[in-house]
């Protein structure tokens, strides 16, 4: 009798183990992309027209040249011009505010510009090339406030209004073995809390997001594996998306381990392969990326649409506009509730230009956004 209870004690215990395991498991969200189920799809079964605003970019400070990453900070939008080395704010309107233009070698001014971030807090860090990383007070025509030194030139900035999170490649001077970390410095003084390794390795896709903020969580994009993590806590992460791409994914782990271009070409010849994410775009509701067929050296590019909430999604190779008087571009940005894609005039057909007209929008040589939510 004595053996019988402690059996079941025993037997107890394994079963509360394997109830725990399978909680800590769920934490991580397997989703599967099958790019056979690809489609060309109707724009009113993905995206809700009547959420749709055509925002113009007003400016007489000049015209935007290169889009190359959109912000939105309280309803009002942060452009970083590549072209022009610059930075542009306008407000939810799209009326120009102001324009951070401080090229040069000087105090408070930025040999380059890559990458820039926003905190709470209104600071704004202007990412280069180089290890300095000038900041600029948003609420008050930027004045400069300092800057931030990282341990090597940076790939990605993130900051939030205690925390600077900067991902970098460290290459040994014997050039081999080259390695990523991330480190974090403290928002108030730029004192650095610590490091840790980088759990992947980049192979290309420099200045696509590898953090992404969304609403107080923030998340690290891992390409070698296709997995999302969550900062748990500033020094800790945990994986909480997962990319399913099949038997016939893009081999980036592979990849990282052929010593040569002739190796490489012969692996993607062999059949083809899908993957590759980039452009990963996450609201409170949605989730949004571009994934490519790859063969050799072709590629096309299909798009994923993920409801975080309803567990749907759509996985398309392009849109069959009817509802819409323009092309549609994957989207730059979130607020959190809506999305944003950057729409130049020749998105715009002449017929397109008629119908927007007959609704009170008129086309003309601005850089518009196209503000919309996705339906699933």
């Amino acid at each position: 009798m004595r053996r019988l209870f402690w059996f079941v004690i025993f037997l107890s215990l394994m079963l509360a183990g394997c109830q725990e395991n399978k909680i800590n498991n769920s934490n991580i969200r397997s989703i599967k992309v099958n790019y056979n189920d690809a489609i060309t799809i109707i724009d009113t079964s993905l995206i809700d027209i009547n959420s749709i605003e055509y925002i113009p970019l007003i400016s007489k400070e000049g015209v935007i040249g290169e889009v190359s990453q959109l912000l939105v900070v309280d309803k009002h939008f942060f452009i970083l011009d590549k072209q022009q080395k610059c930075v542009w704010e306008f407000d939810s309107k799209g009326v120009f505010q102001r324009k951070l233009s401080r090229h040069g070698k000087g105090p408070g001014e930025y040999t380059g510009i890559e990458r820039i971030s926003i905190s709470e807090e209104k600071t704004l860090h202007v990412m280069g090339t180089v290890e300095t990383i000038p900041k600029y007070d948003v609420r008050d025509g930027f004045p400069y406030k300092g800057n931030f030194y990282s341990s090597q030139a940076p790939i990605d900035i993130l900051c939030t209004d205690t925390l600077v999170f900067v991902l970098y490649r460290y290459v040994p001077q014997e050039l081999k073995d080259t390695s990523y970390y991330i480190e974090v410095f403290n928002q108030r003084n730029g004192h650095r809390k610590g490091y840790f390794p980088y759990l992947s390795a980049i192979t290309e896709g420099f200045g696509d997001d590898f953090f992404i903020k969304c609403t107080d969580s923030i998340y690290i994009r891992m390409p070698h594996n296709d997995t999302i993590y969550k900062v748990i806590d500033h020094l800790e992460v945990a994986p909480s998306y997962y990319f399913d791409f099949g038997k016939d994914k893009f081999p980036n782990e592979q990849l990282l381990r052929c010593n040569s271009i002739e190796e490489k070409e012969a692996l993607l010849k062999d059949k083809i392969h899908h993957g590759k994410i980039s452009h990963f775009r996450m609201s409170e509701s949605h989730i949004a990326f571009l994934y490519s067929q790859v063969q050799g050296n072709s590629a096309q590019n299909s798009y994923f649409v993920y409801n975080r909430l309803t567990d749907e999604s759509a996985n398309y190779n392009g849109l069959m506009w009817q509802g819409l008087s323009s092309d549609f571009n994957h989207p730059l940005a979130t607020d959190g509730e809506f999305f944003y894609s950057v729409l130049y005039p020749y998105h715009f057909s002449e017929k397109g230009k008629k119908d927007l007209k007959g609704r009170g929008v008129t086309i003309d040589d601005t850089v518009y956004l196209l503000k919309f939510k996705y339906k699933i």
